[in-house]
């Protein structure tokens, strides 16, 4: 009788945990409380996807059936722009609109971390505006990225095929932007700083956090898009909530 070559099963998979936050008190059960799964069927040529259950399995397979990702609506030489930051943290600074930057004669400068993503139709820039403000994103982040900078790697490879989107849902999103981004202004707050070279600015800081209950609608909007059922939508808004909601206002966000 062959014996199996448990060595060579074995090599065929790729374990890891979720990406772990944790308070000090937590530390003396840390590695008691960690999970594995096995993502060797949901790897990407990029990374090994850091998920640490069979639920957060199951939304990447579904991702999977994706045909296209959000890459391929990206267009350089047109006009139908939106405006990102690199900056990371516990929401995504991915904008249809210029935040004001005022010197000290009151005059507008263009911030210059400020970065444009030019896509092929204004009907998808709106969608993919939604898109990227979502809780679902956010987790796609943390899975995938460095989770310390927004890259256009993870954008481009976001699994959304906007062209095969039902219109109605494709609808339904860029309406869903259009009240987020009056919803950051709303609660957008102009703040100086003191700037060596420039002198004192002004800023328009925008608190993401605020604006939760319209990325619930986003997300529950993207739920009917992938198919996600009730346990699957619940994980996804409920992502790192006490920490994307625990800080206090006027906290860098």
């Amino acid at each position: 009788m062959e014996i199996p070559d448990k060595t060579a099963q074995l090599s065929h998979c790729a374990f890891a945990s979720r990406y772990n936050k944790w308070a000090t008190e937590d530390r003396p059960v840390l590695f008691q409380r960690m999970a594995f799964c096995d993502g060797s069927d949901v790897l990407t040529d990029v990374a090994i996807p850091k998920i640490g259950n069979s639920l957060e399995h199951g939304i990447l397979q579904q991702f999977m059936l994706v045909r296209r990702p959000l890459g391929t609506f990206i267009s350089k030489n047109s006009h139908s722009v939106i405006y990102l930051t690199r900056k990371l943290s516990y929401f995504v600074q991915i904008l249809g609109f210029v935040p004001r930057l005022l010197d000290e004669q009151g005059k507008l400068r263009q911030p210059s971390e400020l970065k444009e993503l030019p896509f092929d139709t204004a009907e998808h820039a709106s969608a993919a505006l939604a898109v990227l403000n979502s809780s679902l994103f956010y987790w796609w982040l943390s899975v995938l990225s460095d989770c310390r900078n927004l890259n256009k790697r993870e954008i481009f490879l976001f699994p959304c095929d906007l062209g095969s989107m039902d219109r109605s849902i494709r609808k339904r999103l860029g309406a869903l932007a259009d009240d987020l981004m009056a919803d950051l202004r709303r609660n957008a707050r102009l703040l100086e700083i003191n700037c060596r070279k420039h002198g004192t600015l002004r800023i328009e800081c925008i608190y993401p956090r605020l604006s939760k209950p319209i990325v619930d609608q986003i997300d529950g909007t993207l739920a009917q898009y992938y198919g996600f059922d009730d346990e699957q939508l619940d994980a996804i808004t409920n992502f790192d909530v006490k920490y994307r909601m625990g800080q206090n206002f006027g906290e860098d966000e």
